[in-house]
């Protein structure tokens, strides 16, 4: 296997484990557990429970946790263009700039949603 190759998926491989990190880990922080017996505290529990008003870049990473439609399209359709990207085109420095770029995106992304989460626990004063 040719270098280029070797790096170009190398690079495949690690932008969807972000990818799949940002669109389906994260988000199970901030995931409604309502219903049973069995009572998990979650951030979003604390918060819906002490009715604080939240910021709103935080009401939109609630939104985006809660619509898992939207989670699972966002993950497959950059999944599927990582892959016809790969197979279809021979020019590995397009490739893995494209690459490069959407890693960047995922963990600006996840930064993002991780700043959305803290926002609301930031001292005031």
């Amino acid at each position: 296997m040719k270098v280029d190759n070797y790096l170009s998926r190398l690079q495949f491989l690690i932008s969807q484990a972000v990818a799949f990190f940002v669109f389906m880990i994260l988000p199970l922080i901030l995931k409604n557990t309502g219903g049973g017996d069995l009572k998990i505290n979650t951030i979003r529990s604390l918060w819906e429970v002490n009715h604080v008003l939240l910021p709103i870049p935080t009401r939109y990473a609630i939104y985006f946790a809660d619509n898992m439609h939207l989670r699972f399209f966002l993950f497959i359709l950059f999944f599927t263009a990582g892959g016809m990207l790969e197979l279809f085109s021979g020019n590995k420095m397009l490739s893995g700039t494209c690459r490069s770029v959407c890693l960047l995106v995922f963990i600006t992304a996840g930064g993002l949603f991780l700043t959305a989460c803290l926002l609301p626990f930031m001292p005031l004063k």
